[in-house]
């Protein structure tokens, strides 16, 4: 039968150390969170087609382990002279894997992928995020670099490369990404979140406000924006409204950052301190 098997790119948000001086914010929120479908239609047996199926909904309703049992028996049924096939199932299972915070097992799958498909944008995206993960900025950047090549509608890719240019400081290179990002989809909402965490770096308030607001509105549950709108109300001594949206971070994720800033904030501890920053933004 003639099965669709389209690569999906897989939900990973991986948070990274925050700094605690000066009320810093969080990283930035690095995703691979949508589903992006780039890849032809295949020719695979029904056996196989039922289990990438079978794993696919187990992904999306969150049973991880499942998913990665049921990407695993497609591959050994699968006949490993279709190449692309083969790659597609990688990939999947890799998503599941990254989720699974196996970022051992999930490197070789994605290795697997890219070197029987290498025209397949999903895996480079995968392979980058673990490298940004290991500290290893340049080769994600490169990653990131050929999924854009490949995909140049991959949000993500743009999305998660800014990432890497934030890590290396480089953040005027980082809100270029951020753009693309938005350009590509001006509802991703962790791109507004990222750029304002740049902005932020590079000491422009009210830019950093006004992308963490518009990351609100397109999206009230993405990760951090709250707790870094906070961070800048705080130093421009607009407490009430620190206050509200620290209420919320605690509410979404019970913040111990967010505890302690409203807990000074209540204390009445309301002057500014001397030369204090509000430091750069918490995203990832």
């Amino acid at each position: 039968m003639s099965a669709g098997l389209p690569t999906s790119l897989l939900v990973c948000a991986i948070g990274t150390t925050t700094v605690a001086t000066s009320w810093a914010v969080g990283g930035a929120v690095e995703t691979m969170r949508d589903f992006q479908n780039s890849s032809p239609s295949f020719r695979v047996s029904e056996t196989v087609q039922s289990f990438v199926t079978r794993g696919e909904a187990a992904f999306r309703n969150g049973r991880y382990e499942e998913a990665v049992s049921d990407y695993t028996t497609a591959l050994s049924r699968q006949s490993p002279s279709d190449r692309k096939v083969m790659a597609a199932i990688y990939a999947r299972r890799c998503g599941a894997l990254l989720y699974l915070n196996r970022f051992d097992k999930a490197f070789p799958d994605a290795n697997s992928a890219i070197a029987l498909d290498p025209e397949l944008f999903n895996p480079y995206e995968q392979r980058g995020l673990i490298y940004r993960v290991r500290g290893q900025l340049d080769d994600a950047i490169r990653d990131y670099t050929t999924a854009i090549r490949l995909n140049p509608r991959a949000f993500m890719a743009f999305n998660n490369r800014g990432v890497a240019y934030n890590h290396k400081r480089q953040y005027e290179r980082a809100i270029r990404d951020f753009d693309d990002a938005i350009r590509v989809n001006p509802n991703y909402a962790n791109a507004y979140m990222n750029r304002g965490t740049s902005y932020q770096a590079l000491r422009q308030f009210n830019r950093a406000i006004a992308d963490y607001t518009e990351a609100i509105r397109r999206d009230s549950r993405v990760e951090n924006a709250h707790y870094n709108r906070a961070t800048l109300y705080y130093f421009l001594r607009d407490y009430d409204r620190a206050l509200i949206d620290l209420d919320e971070a605690i509410r979404r994720n019970g913040d111990p950052d967010a505890y302690a800033l409203r807990a000074k904030i209540v204390s009445g501890k309301k002057q500014r301190e001397p030369n204090r920053s509000p430091g750069g933004g918490r995203g990832e």
